[in-house]
């Protein structure tokens, strides 16, 4: 997953799209080798395959994790149908909630901003999780698909706390350049 991230944060980056990277964690603290790079472009082949902001990691975590009887911290994924609905009445136009910062604080695997960017993008993304691998794998949902598609939040500020003690420890904010412009589809 840190390597997900390095890499498109690399290519935002290079690219002039991101105003600030602030990761006061141990996000840079790991040496790429040939097996990651391949690792990093098979996500990346898959993320390109499917369509904008879909959960790639959970669909993986259940045919190859949870099938074998294994779990990571108690991570359980929202399935797909369950996060659209919540998503799509939450961005709803009558619910207006599209004009506000987006928050969850206990994100796992970033399904429901995947949704919401899906939807209404550009604001300010607040994520959290107590597990800082979880943090790790919304940032690098979140980013390669920045990084192919190109829509941009304004914010995307992810922290790893337990948000009940609330003891925010920061994992990684990221100031975006641009601002998308989503064009309405005639149905």
């Amino acid at each position: 997953a840190k390597t997900v991230v390095h890499l498109s944060l690399l290519v935002l980056k290079a690219n002039g799209e991101i105003e600030e990277v602030i990761a006061d964690r141990d996000i840079w603290d790991f040496e790429i080798d040939s097996e990651l790079l391949s690792a990093s472009k098979l996500w990346f082949d898959e993320v390109k395959n499917n369509e904008p902001f879909k959960d790639a990691f959970s669909e993986f975590y259940e045919i190859d994790y949870q099938s074998m009887g294994r779990n990571i911290n108690g991570f359980f994924a929202t399935p797909p149908d369950i996060s659209y609905l919540i998503s799509s009445l939450n961005c709803s136009v009558e619910s207006k909630a599209y004009e506000k910062d987006f928050d969850d604080f206990c994100c796992g695997a970033g399904v429901f901003a995947l949704q919401s960017f899906s939807i209404h993008p550009f604001r300010n993304y607040h994520l959290n999780d107590k597990d800082s691998f979880m943090c790790a794998v919304t940032a690098m949902q979140i980013l390669s698909n920045i990084a192919i598609y190109r829509i941009y939040p304004k914010i995307l500020h992810i922290t790893n706390e337990n948000a009940l003690l609330n003891e925010r420890i920061p994992f990684l904010t990221v100031k975006f350049n641009y601002q998308t412009i989503i064009k309405e589809r005639n149905v």
